[in-house]
């Protein structure tokens, strides 16, 4: 009987189950899973040629504009020749463009990611800025070798992203990007700010050029800033002069040229674009590295990659950067896509995100590339271009082709150094994050150790350790806060007093505590020992102790106060509690009548309420005693 009956349960539940599975694929019809899929099918049929084609074409081209100096600059921190940053924001745009749902972001190389790569391919000794990497554009390199000089840089870049990609599509099929959530606005703060003086030091022997040794590991800023102070000696004096130079045009230009040209014309000076342009100019009239031994670009190739299947088996070597890369980059996405998307009154989808820039990196490292993610003064830029749609990548995509296909070569005679002024530069924004402490300070001590905690263990251990210790400790915060939660007096009414409140009060003294968390089993010894604390104060208060009174009437009277003195306690902030917090109520309670003190218990939610009472508590605490207003648990006892 008992068996026939588990069995027809067994049956009813797999009715349920099977009936809501029938009844959602019957309700997602195949157009909408292809919308949802690629979001481009939803809003191109819908697209105002009249309202809109302007802005994103003006947006698209500026961008592409700005991306060609930027994409280039950003590889001296990858390890890879500069042709790979090209491609890599090329390819990044376009996926992107079918899958994304942000209108806003610019995706493609930033300089955190950067430099990640190129940590990575300092820890197995690879750098591919300096050795030969056979960039190709016919898709036949393919070594077997898994280290030394047979180990090709774009070999490992490519699996570093199909790797971060495959992290990224894992993570929206489970759809884990809640798990973002603790990687908090403080942690960012913190993190690319010291990230960005990672990028600093890397790009120093540019700037002065000086040979450089690839560091990767904890320490490798110390190690980076020791050996820079041996070779400082020998820098390059034309190359110094060119860096100065390019740094101070884009920095005035950029702080007293662009705000009044952007006003007037609304949009910005391409000032990376004509500093490129009058150094190649300079470069071949001088003949600076000839003479001067000058680092110049050197080669860049035209004409597109063949797609080529990345190296999977090159993965083991690199998978716990391959985790934070992938992590990071859709940090730096969802982070811009949720500051736009509330500016501009539109919906973001974080999962589908995951699932964008998971399968554009899937995609894209079939060619050349490494991680990418939204770049935040490229999206910055279109956003104050008024970008309408994501259709702007459309058209810095198509600038960008026409450099790889044919204006690369062109670029050959660059200086190195003007690409590492470019990138200095951009890190001025990142830098002067620091003026968030003083503000995370005033709201939360938390918040400012998550910061000092991120910048200080990404300087001196690693970005991939800095990262990885800082989401640690945040996660350790918030156990902190729930285990340690405030107790405190939010009000009072002694005896004297309460002819405002009541002309037959009936209650001698009464206090009012909030208890700042949830109750369960790892603050519930906190909040006991709190509240005896507070019954231990208010008993002595109320003049229960028999040795500081003269005479028997008076001692009468005080206990008699005593007697009547009622603790309310606002639990307000308690969202949840648990069996543990369960007992720690009763055990309270008890505890307060013992020492002959009312407990009152205010403001628990209609939720909490329910769930004391099937649990039977009301047994032993009576219903009365729990009051859903402070302001009644203060006047209506």
């Amino acid at each position: 009987m008992s068996t026939n009956s588990n069995s027809s349960e067994n049956e009813t539940a797999k009715d349920k189950f099977r009936r809501m599975l029938t009844t959602k694929i019957r309700a997602t019809s195949p157009k909408k899973v292809v919308t949802k899929l690629f979001p481009i099918v939803g809003w191109l049929p819908k697209y105002n040629l009249r309202s809109n084609l302007h802005s994103d074409l003006v947006t698209g081209v500026t961008i592409g504009i700005m991306v060609v100096p930027q994409a280039m600059a950003y590889t001296t921190l990858a390890g890879v020749p500069p042709a790979v940053g090209l491609y890599t924001c090329f390819f990044a745009a376009l996926f992107y463009l079918f899958l994304g749902t942000s209108f806003h972001v610019s995706i493609g190389t930033f300089a955190v990611a950067s430099m990640m790569v190129g940590n990575t391919l300092a820890k197995l000794h690879l750098n591919g800025a300096d050795n030969k990497s056979n960039l190709t554009t016919n898709g036949t390199e393919n070594s077997t070798a898994f280290s030394g000089a047979d180990l090709n840089p774009l070999m490992v870049t490519s699996a570093i992203t199909f790797g971060a990609g495959l992290f990224q599509l894992t993570m929206a099929v489970f759809r884990l990007s809640f798990l973002t959530v603790y990687i908090s606005d403080p942690l960012v703060s913190g993190f690319t700010t010291a990230a960005a003086f990672h990028v600093l030091v890397a790009q120093v022997p540019k700037l002065i050029g000086v040979a450089s040794k690839p560091y990767g590991g904890p320490g490798m800023v110390i190690f980076m800033l020791r050996d820079l102070s041996l070779s400082f000696w020998h820098a390059n004096l034309w190359t110094v002069g060119i860096s100065l130079c390019g740094i101070v045009f884009l920095s005035v230009g950029r702080d007293f040229l662009n705000p009044p040209f952007r006003k007037r014309f609304h949009v910005p000076l391409p000032l990376e674009l004509f500093m490129v342009i009058f150094s190649i100019g300079f470069s071949v009239l001088f003949k600076i590295e000839q003479k001067h031994s000058v680092k110049i670009i050197k080669h860049v190739p035209n004409g597109m990659p063949l797609p080529t299947i990345p190296r999977w088996d090159l993965l083991p070597l690199v998978w716990p950067n391959v985790l934070s890369i992938g992590l990071i980059c859709y940090v730096f996405v969802i982070s811009l896509e949720k500051i736009f998307a509330k500016r501009h009154k539109y919906a973001v989808n974080a999962n589908q995100e995951l699932y964008a820039l998971g399968l554009s990196s899937l995609l894209s490292s079939f060619f050349p590339v490494y991680p990418f993610g939204a770049s935040l003064s490229r999206s910055s830029l279109c956003e104050m271009l008024g970008a309408k749609t994501q259709l702007h990548a459309l058209f810095s995509s198509t600038l960008l082709l026409a450099v790889i296909l044919w204006i690369g070569p062109l670029l050959e005679p660059l200086p190195i150094s003007i690409l590492a002024c470019i990138v200095v530069v951009s890190l001025k924004p990142l830098f002067l994050q620091y003026r968030d402490l003083p503000k995370l300070r005033a709201v939360s001590l938390y918040d400012m150790f998550i910061w000092l905690v991120a910048f200080f263990a990404t300087v001196l251990l690693d970005i991939t350790y800095g990262l990885v210790l800082a989401i640690l400790f945040s996660v350790f915060t918030i156990v902190l806060r729930e285990q340690w939660p405030t107790f405190h007096r939010i009000g009072v009414a002694p005896i004297e007093s309460q002819t405002d409140l009541s002309r037959n009060w009936p209650y001698a003294n009464v206090e009012i505590w909030r208890f700042m968390a949830p109750l369960h089993f790892a603050n519930a010894q906190k909040f006991t020992e709190q509240l005896r604390k507070t019954l231990r104060n208010f008993s002595e208060n109320n003049g229960k102790s028999q040795t500081t009174n003269d005479s028997e009437n008076e001692y009468a009277n005080d206990l008699e106060k005593a007697q009547n003195a009622v603790l309310v306690v606002d639990c307000t902030a308690v969202s949840h509690i648990d069996s543990v917090g369960v007992n720690t109520l009763s055990e309270a309670f008890t505890e307060a009548k013992a020492n002959q003190i009312k407990l009152i218990f205010a403001n628990f939610s209609d939720e909490l309420l329910a769930v004391f009472r099937r649990c039977e508590l009301y047994q032993k605490i009576p219903e009365e005693n729990f009051y859903t207003t402070t302001l009644r648990g203060e006047k209506g006892l």
